[in-house]
């Protein structure tokens, strides 16, 4: 009976420990992945900071050429 509630018990420990999401794998500082994910944190940040921040570019477009696309590509109807 000992034996049933200590393996119950470790059962119970190793859940309470083991990773819930992939999320969780990715904040472990024991794992790879956080290293990983600092990394690319860092490397995004050197390159926004020599571009000057977030892109804000802006794309001009024709809204009847748009409507026009859309309605060929997305009508189900043979004109």
């Amino acid at each position: 009976k000992d034996r049933v509630e200590d393996l119950q018990d470790t059962a119970e420990s190793i859940a309470e420990n083991a990773w819930k999401s992939a999320e969780d794998v990715a904040n472990d500082p024991k794992v790879n992945a956080f290293q990983t994910k600092q990394k690319i944190k860092e490397r995004t940040a050197a390159a926004r900071s020599k571009e000057g921040g977030a892109s804000t570019e802006k794309i001009e477009m024709d809204l009847d050429k748009y409507i026009a696309f859309v309605d060929q590509t997305t009508s189900r109807h043979i004109s």
